[in-house]
């Protein structure tokens, strides 16, 4: 077994190498082959750093972080159910994890080995993460905000600097609007911008095109978190999504506003950092940096 830079050659095997991992049921693997390839693969490969584990001309594991500013995400990190306890996931992190000024982060599954892995690698557990989803018994109330969806593209790149403190003009131009077809929106208290959101309006593994996948979520102020959250999910549904979902960390105000709306807890992650880099009280991250 050996560790390699991945080539554009290997977005297929890439792909099923996630697949195998993560659909270990041969029902859903077989449902999710006619999919083709997600397009996180290429947007990892062509604006981060991808590794493979590669044994007898096999891909058996990967992993790919990327790097906005002072923070590196380690977007995935797979290792074929037969290939694991063998240390490959130890060895892509430790070629992925030099550079110590960055601040090092990712969302851990709820697999027992994950947070363990990643707490070795320097990543400490933080937050639980809930992925809430919308269903037959959410019941959204009046948004609290206006929500305005922004065509001015260069003017939610701007405010998102301002947020964050670095540019991912890539991820949310090619990878968001260009790959998801996502909608920015920008939230309005009066004259006031009190937040923004990406929702995704097309997503691979989203069907039919009618469900939503919502995130980041910003709010620039703690005092309007939770009504963000809440009047991008009323957005959402009035556009005409018969599901939505969402990533709310359990700091953020907003979390009880949406259960309270009937969304129900559909996976729990945790959020692994080498040190804070965001209000998690003011942030709904999504899967991509």
């Amino acid at each position: 077994m050996h560790i390699r830079p991945a080539t554009a050659a290997d977005m297929a095997a890439v792909h099923d190498c996630w697949l195998a991992t993560d659909f270990t049921d041969p029902v859903e693997y077989a449902a999710m082959l006619p999919l083709g390839i997600a397009p996180w693969w290429p947007h990892l490969y062509e604006h981060g750093r991808l590794l493979v584990a590669e044994a007898d001309g096999v891909i058996v594991g990967l992993a790919g972080t990327q790097t906005r500013g002072r923070v590196c995400y380690l977007a995935d990190c797979f290792v074929r159910p037969e290939w694991q306890s063998h240390g490959i996931a130890k060895a892509l992190l430790a070629q992925l994890h030099t550079d110590t000024t960055l601040i090092h982060c990712t969302l851990a599954s709820g697999d027992r080995r994950a947070v363990s892995r990643y707490l070795r690698a320097g990543m400490v557990p933080r937050w639980p993460m809930y992925f809430l989803t919308t269903n037959d018994v959410t019941r959204m109330a009046a948004p609290q905000l206006t929500a305005v969806v922004c065509t001015d593209i260069e003017n939610w790149l701007h405010h998102d600097r301002q947020f964050l403190g670095f540019d991912r003009r890539v991820d949310i131009d090619h990878f968001f609007v260009g790959s998801t077809g996502a909608v920015l929106l920008q939230l309005f208290a009066g004259p006031q911008l009190v937040g923004q959101a990406v929702v995704q309006k097309r997503r691979y593994d989203l069907s039919p095109l009618d469900k939503r996948n919502i995130g980041p979520v910003a709010a620039f102020d703690v005092a309007y978190a939770a009504a963000v959250l809440q009047s991008t999910v009323a957005w959402a549904i009035a556009d005409g999504a018969v599901s939505a979902s969402l990533r709310v960390p359990a700091e953020h105000p907003g979390l009880a506003v949406l259960l309270d709306s009937g969304m129900h807890i559909s996976d729990v992650e945790t959020f692994c950092a080498s040190a804070e880099w965001f209000d998690p009280r003011c942030y709904a991250p999504s899967g991509i940096l």
